[in-house]
């Protein structure tokens, strides 16, 4: 594995050789989020796993920022380092950075995943999320627990305490104002509507116990799309490449084989 940095201050971890993924995290996770994923993508993929602006090593950003600026960041660090081709794969937050940087350079987008994720909200949801942005703010301890539940099952943070407790840790690690910042850029998110100008592939893999981000509705951004497919992997939560990467790895590779 090697460690690339971008001109605007984006970490980025490299493995293997061949076609390239990218992969994109959700708020307040980090690149080795995508390991166990990255790990089985590697064996005949060059795979490209992003830290997003203000978490694991890349740079704080100074100010507020948009979705579209993280997706013109990637994109330019892809062209520093010579990728002309690429499938955009994120989760959650991830998600919406992949879409941004495919409608934002189409040409190098061969496909993108859109994983547990929702691409637009009306106004009670955006008020919901600049709440959480507030919340984080106020004390980003006190979040923390409920985060999880939202984000994992029952049985699986029992089955899995080794997992909860690593997503946990990285959670827990963030400079607030990182994740409000976050959080804001996610509300200010309006991808939805511009679906239909997606000409390349589109998967949307849905979780069956996601509380976050509804099979339903990624059945809907599947349909919006022009080409888009629909997978929902079952037991799966808001976490699914984490959950189950086996599932996730052979999922995508729809899109990359």
């Amino acid at each position: 594995m090697k460690t690339l940095h971008s001109e605007a201050g984006l970490r980025c971890l490299e493995r293997g050789k061949g076609n390239v993924i990218v992969l994109l995290h959700p708020i307040g996770m980090r690149a080795e989020f995508w390991d166990p994923v990255a790990d089985l993508l590697a064996s005949d993929h060059r795979v490209l796993a992003f830290d997003l602006p203000g978490f694991g090593e890349s740079r704080r950003p100074p100010r507020a920022y948009t979705l579209d600026d993280v997706a013109r960041e990637i994109i330019a660090a892809l062209t520093d380092w010579s990728v002309d081709s690429a499938v955009f794969a994120g989760c959650s937050m991830g998600a919406m950075v992949a879409v941004g940087a495919a409608l934002a350079a189409p040409e190098l987008c061969k496909g993108v995943v859109v994983a547990n994720s929702g691409l637009g909200f009306g106004d009670d949801g955006r008020a919901m999320i600049r709440q959480r942005a507030e919340a984080v703010r106020h004390s980003l301890a006190d979040t923390i627990e409920g985060t999880l539940e939202r984000w994992f099952a029952p049985a699986f943070r029992d089955a899995n305490p080794e997992t909860v407790g690593r997503v946990r840790t990285w959670l827990a690690g963030n400079e607030p104002e990182a994740v409000a910042r976050g959080w804001e850029a996610i509300a200010g998110l309006d991808y939805e509507r511009r679906l239909r100008d997606l000409q390349m592939p589109l998967l949307a893999i849905a979780g069956e116990l996601d509380a976050a981000a509804s099979p339903a509705g990624l059945q809907k951004i599947a349909s919006a799309a022009p080409g888009g497919i629909f997978i929902e992997i079952g037991g799966g939560g808001h976490f699914v490449p984490l959950e189950q990467p086996q599932a996730f790895s052979r999922a995508i590779r729809q899109l990359t084989d």
